[in-house]
């Protein structure tokens, strides 16, 4: 959906935005730190997400950097900001489903699928209309052994394909087929 992908976009921008005294250095770790403190003594909806936002930037920085340890650390301090603020953030916030798919993604590139699936399903359960997320979960269930993830990926792949968005339902039919014979 195409208004979703705005909607994220518009959000993750205010989150940056917002306080709007504040600029943004090279340095995101300064800029983090700033937001920490600024949290800390007030503790708001914008706070939260604002800090939450420089942190997965930071993630988004490692895994370009090929830094996966740096990556699924920075991923993991935005999700725990965000739980955090439990009952101030919803989980199918976008800044939530984009975190914790950054997180998933990261965990998956870190070689470690096992702890993506969590962050996955979980993820699934909080938000079932992000296709991305759900192709992420049948894609990385086929890097975990055992022939019940091996179900498992075909028939999240094949839900995927039947009521998905595209190019997700595209690529799920396409791998459901695949995975099938």
């Amino acid at each position: 959906m195409k208004t979703r992908s705005l909607v994220t976009s518009l959000l993750l921008a205010l989150a940056l935005l917002l306080p709007a005294g504040f600029a943004f250095s090279q340095d995101r770790g300064a800029d983090i730190k700033d937001a920490q403190n600024l949290l800390k003594s007030n503790p708001t909806f914008n706070n939260r997400l604002r800090l939450a936002t420089l942190e997965y930037l930071q993630g988004t920085d490692a895994l370009k950097a090929n830094d996966m340890s740096g990556a699924v650390s920075s991923m993991q301090s935005a999700v725990a900001t965000l739980d955090a603020g439990k009952g101030q953030v919803p989980e199918s916030h976008p800044v939530y489903e984009v975190s914790r798919y950054g997180l998933a993604y990261a965990l998956v590139q870190a070689g470690k699928p096992g702890d993506a699936l969590t962050v996955l399903d979980e993820l699934a359960k909080a938000s079932p209309d992000f296709g991305k997320a759900r192709y992420l979960l049948g894609a990385t269930l086929l890097d975990v052994p055992g022939e019940q993830n091996q179900a498992r990926a075909v028939e999240v792949m094949a839900k995927l394909a039947q009521d998905g968005q595209a190019p997700y339902k595209d690529w799920a039919a396409h791998a459901a087929t695949r995975i099938a014979y």
